[in-house]
């Protein structure tokens, strides 16, 4: 709505009470909505972030900036297109700006979940409110040790961070070089003079391998690995040359594991390279030291150095080959659960890394979700796609033992999974115009309807862009034919879901049944359905979801009060007047006293000699007391010594400062002051009893401060 209009509130009924209210996502955090003016000002955002709004920044009283945190089910509107190194790291923050126009630049502080800083750095990305596409901005600053990003924008829309796998560029000439790389320790390569003809950009990256993985990895193709004994990470080179190889051989050294480090045999070594068959054994002759190996080459690509036992390198390929398919990949679960209310179904389906599934499953049933029980699917069988002929021989190994159930599943970070809802229920639609005959308007104004068209005309443009933005990410021939919802898969982020708020398709109260089918998307653009989520609901629920509270019976009409009658007020009898004798003004001032009555104040019993050495007794911190008590330093310094020289105890100190305080305190102030003070020092239970004793108009005893 334009600025300077008023406000249509609109009110929606569908038949039953409850139904047309929006309920609030219980995993939704609250927007938080900045308007400071012109004065500007610091903002807390949600999980620690942060937002700078400068003075002058904001013109209008009423212009706002909104700051929404996107649940991982909303996730999927504002999804950015990550490639294969790239990782989203936090979540998606959204900002809205009600007004026309900003002046100066926003500081904003956003947070990111933790990174693995060897191999990856993080990227900035924001998609401004007219774009489609995500675009990286400049950071200022950022925090590692809390994770922090600080950077500045002139402009609003949806945020993220990304961690990117780090790419080392560099320049050679046809003159040559030795470059030594910093991306990684023992990496170094060594250029021949006119092995180029032209300057070439090159760029070097490193492809994590997990150790724990790849004993996984072993475990589960037994007949692939059963030569292979290690490997170390994948380091790849490129450059933007015309022709992918080199006129003289670039000499390379690349380091070794720990592992390699502590072997001392290095005949069972190798280097291997990825070319357009797939990976091969390097044949040229390789040279050892402590930490690295290095070999000739004359061209960049991926390479891996690997181990296998003696004479058995002709596993290594086919080993790399998994190796690589399944090194950035994460054995994951699906979870479906369920909530059924009386006036609020919601479905949820979600991808959970194996480990934290059960802590993840135990949260959601504390809240009221119940878990659905996916069917099993049928274990693929692997092919024999080595190349290398089979044999039978009486010492092979034994097969691994498949378990029963389904087959893991392993998603790449950022894996779509495509969801429809069928059946007896649906999606329930949230209806965006109302009735005409339902519609309130507050204020009065002469162009109402104009008014109203205009709205439902900005709600069909934002519906429009709601639409667009789902579709973002997604290439023309590969957008699906029919209306899919999308999961995309975040192993840095805490959860990964989409969660559907459902009701029948029919008004007719009986069972119902549906399903949530899952989807992959293929290479050629359609989509695979891979699992179903069977939704069954009672009749009993569908009974509770459509009941309608009778309304409350109408009150009794109360009966007519009778007319009461005023009493009639009994005639007053005349009152006498009497007069009195008034003595002269003179008279008055002569006889009377100028001088102001002195009272003389009576000393309180609990200030008494007795109750002031019965106290010193009970708190002893006498010097503690004397500064609530306002006594001069310099007092408190002569009693302290004269203590010291005299060999007074701690109780005579205090005794001391308690007398002197009491002759130089009015006398009634004297109990007010004293329990003031005690207070002060942490003694309130010894200032309650002196409060009490002086009611009773007592002396303090020991007996007293026994409770």
């Amino acid at each position: 709505m334009s600025k300077g209009k008023k406000s249509i509130s609109v009110k929606i009924k569908t038949g039953q009470p409850g139904h047309g209210e929006e309920r609030k996502d219980e995993d939704a955090v609250p927007p938080v909505q900045c308007s400071p003016w012109k004065k500007g000002g610091d903002f807390n955002l949600p999980l620690h972030g942060k937002l700078t709004i400068p003075p002058n920044c904001l013109q209008g009283k009423k212009d706002a900036i909104t700051c929404t945190l996107l649940t991982p089910s909303d996730r999927n509107i504002h999804m950015p297109s990550l490639t294969r190194d790239e990782h989203l790291a936090s979540e998606i923050f959204l900002f809205e700006f009600n007004g026309t126009k900003m002046k100066g630049s926003l500081v904003f502080i956003l947070p990111y979940y933790e990174v693995d800083y060897t191999y990856y750095d993080i990227v900035l990305k924001q998609k401004k409110p007219e774009a489609d596409e995500w675009e990286s901005i400049d950071m200022t600053s950022s925090d590692a040790e809390k994770r922090l990003v600080t950077f500045e924008s002139e402009t609003l829309g949806a945020f993220a961070i990304v961690s990117r796998l780090k790419l080392e560029s560099f320049d050679i000439s046809p003159q040559g070089c030795i470059y030594n790389a910093k991306i990684g320790k023992y990496i170094s390569i060594r250029f021949p003079k006119k092995a180029t003809e032209t300057p070439l950009l090159c760029g070097i990256q490193i492809h994590p391998t997990d150790q724990n993985q790849l004993q996984v990895i072993k475990s589960e193709h037994p007949t692939e690995f059963y030569e292979f004994l290690g490997a170390t990470d994948i380091f790849e080179f490129r450059h933007n040359g015309p022709r992918p190889d080199f006129k003289r051989p670039v000499t390379m050294k690349l380091p070794l594991t720990s592992v390699f480090e502590e072997d001392e045999n290095t005949e069972d070594i190798c280097i291997m390279l990825k070319t357009v068959k797939g990976w091969e054994v390097l044949e040229n002759p390789l040279k050892f030291t402590r930490q690295n190996v290095s070999f000739d080459v004359k061209i960049f690509t991926k390479f891996c150095i690997a181990k296998s036992r003696p004479g058995r390198q002709r596993c290594l390929p086919e080993a790399l080959k998994i190796i690589e398919e399944r090194s950035n990949k994460i054995k994951v679960d699906h979870v479906a659960m369920v909530k059924l209310e009386q006036k609020y179904w919601s479905i949820l389906v979600q991808c959970v890394q194996k480990d934290k599934r059960d802590d993840i499953v135990a949260k959601r049933k504390e809240k009221g979700w119940v878990e659905i029980k996916l069917p099993e699917t049928e274990t693929e069988q692997d092919d024999n796609s080595s190349g290398f002929p089979r044999f039978n021989s009486r010492r092979r190994h034994k097969p691994v033992e498949q378990k029963s159930g389904c087959k893991d599943t392993e998603y790449a970070d950022g894996k779509e999974i495509l969801l429809k809802l069928q059946g007896e229920v649906q999606v329930k639609v949230k209806p965006v115009a109302p009735p005409e005959n339902e519609m309130e308007v507050d204020g009065e104004g002469e162009n109402d309807e104009n008014k109203a068209s205009e709205e439902n005309k900005n709600d069909k443009v934002n519906f429009d862009l709601q639409s667009k933005l789902n579709s973002i990410g997604l290439k023309d021939d590969e957008k699906p034919k029919e209306d899919y919802d999308s999961l995309f898969f975040n192993s840095l982020l805490p959860e990964s879901y989409k969660k559907y708020e459902i009701e029948p398709v029919h008004s007719t109260e009986k069972d119902l049944s549906g399903t949530l089918n899952l989807y992959y998307r293929n290479e050629d653009g359609g989509v695979s359905q891979f699992n179903t989520v069977s939704v069954n609901i009672s009749e009993s629920a569908v009974k509770d979801y459509f009941y309608v509270e009778p309304p409350p019976p109408e009150p009794e009409p109360e009966p007519e009060p009778e007319p009461e009658v005023e009493p009639e007020e009994p005639t007053p009898r005349p009152k006498t007047v009497t007069y009195r004798n008034f003595e002269s003004e003179s008279f008055m001032r002569i006889t009377q006293s100028k001088r102001a009555k002195i009272s003389v104040p009576k000393e309180s019993k609990t200030m008494s000699g007795r109750s002031l050495m019965t106290l010193a007794k009970e708190i002893e911190q006498g010097l503690t007391l004397a500064v609530y008590l306002d006594i001069p330093d310099s007092t408190i310094t002569g009693i302290g010594f004269d203590a010291l020289s005299n060999g007074l105890s701690l109780i005579d100190v205090t005794y001391k400062i308690l007398m002197y305080w009491k002759r130089k305190t009015k006398k009634e102030r004297q109990v007010e002051e004293l329990a003031y003070g005690l207070r002060g020092m942490g003694r309130p239970d010894v200032a309650a009893v002196l409060m009490e004793r002086h009611k009773q108009n007592l002396e303090l005893t020991p007996d007293c401060f026994k409770y």
